[in-house]
């Protein structure tokens, strides 16, 4: 071989060498292109409203809140004859609900003219996937990052969709529409109505004890706090919410979820409630006198809280009065056989 052919073989093996590095790169870091679904994924379980949903979506749905359940209530929970049917209708319920969610958001954006095949939105779900892929450290990580989280490309892109549509929606309501309060002085006056300041003792379900050890630790707790010892001692021995200060929590409806609202907002300023259990742990909860200074002192904070929430509670209402619809073809599953 002459130098010529041997530099231009060494020239052509750089250039090779170049070729594979960038196309690795890109592969990782550039423009991510959808992922293909397969015909079951992209197969209509059901209507909400006029919207179709897919079977990639109700597979996330059950396998999510199945997983949820388990850790809550036991492994065997759906496997034993006698708790199997209580259990597969609470998972029932949830999907449901759950399903229903994104479609209310769709359905409030379709009112005010926010189209989910706009352009815009499109290329913004794009700048976000590519940047979430690039957090998990490239494309191989992502579709790890799925299997691990039972979803699929497409129905991880709708959530990014539906999220930044819910952004737009937002604005719209409080910068076009003033569906929401924007100024300072009704949204104080909104606060002293509407918001209600806790404190409380919280045990979560997510911790390395089983349900029962929980429960029977908060009920020790009340058990104290009924004999006279002081609660915010207690809160600080038996409690896992490191937020938690004197000064509580200032919160509106809708804030911590509907157990604890029910709760709170039934409650006489000094009072606190029996034990109270959530999808999330075990709760006591004592309701406190609003303090005008400190609202004043954090009214920023407040008011993005008021707002947010009174977002979500037209979210929320929206929401109830939507309803999924099985198709013939999620009739004739076994929801627990779902994988």
């Amino acid at each position: 071989m002459t130098k010529r052919s041997s530099r231009r073989a060494v020239l052509i093996g750089l250039i090779v060498v170049c070729l594979i590095i960038g196309y690795i790169l890109h592969s990782c870091y550039g423009p991510s292109n959808p992922l293909k679904s397969t015909d079951q994924d992209l197969t209509v379980v059901g209507y909400v409203d006029e919207f179709e949903v897919l079977y990639e979506e109700l597979r996330f749905a059950v396998l999510t809140y199945k997983q949820i359940l388990i850790d809550t209530y036991g492994d065997d929970i759906f496997e034993d004859p006698d708790l199997a049917p209580k259990y597969k209708e609470m998972l029932k319920e949830s999907v449901y609900d759950n399903i229903t969610a994104n479609y209310a958001v769709l359905a409030l954006c379709k009112e005010v003219g926010i189209e989910r095949d706009d352009s815009i939105l499109l290329d913004a779900v794009q700048k976000k996937l590519d940047e979430r892929i690039e957090e998990l450290g490239g494309k191989y990580e992502y579709k790890k990052f799925l299997r691990e989280n039972h979803m699929t490309d497409s129905f991880f892109r709708f959530n990014i969709l539906v999220d930044i549509m819910q952004n737009e929606l937002f604005y719209v309501y409080t910068d076009d529409l003033e569906v929401i309060a924007v100024d300072d002085d009704d949204i104080y006056d909104a606060i002293l109505r509407e918001f209600v300041r806790t404190q409380h003792i919280y045990i979560s379900k997510d911790n390395s004890k089983s349900y029962s050890e929980n429960k029977e630790l908060i009920s020790e707790a009340y058990d104290r706090l009924n004999s006279g010892e002081d609660f915010m001692t207690l809160a600080a021995e038996y409690g896992e919410d490191t937020a938690l200060t004197d000064n509580g929590f200032y919160i509106p409806v809708g804030y911590m979820g509907d157990e604890y609202d029910d709760a709170a907002f039934n409650l006489s300023v000094g009072e606190y409630s029996n034990i109270i259990e959530d999808d999330s742990g075990f709760y006591i909860i004592k309701r406190l006198e609003l303090n005008t200074v400190y609202i004043l002192m954090n009214f920023d904070a407040l008011k993005d809280r008021y707002q947010s929430y009174a977002f979500l509670d037209i979210i929320d209402s929206m929401q109830k009065e939507l309803e999924f619809k099985p198709s013939e073809y999620f009739a004739g599953l076994d929801i627990l056989e779902i994988k």
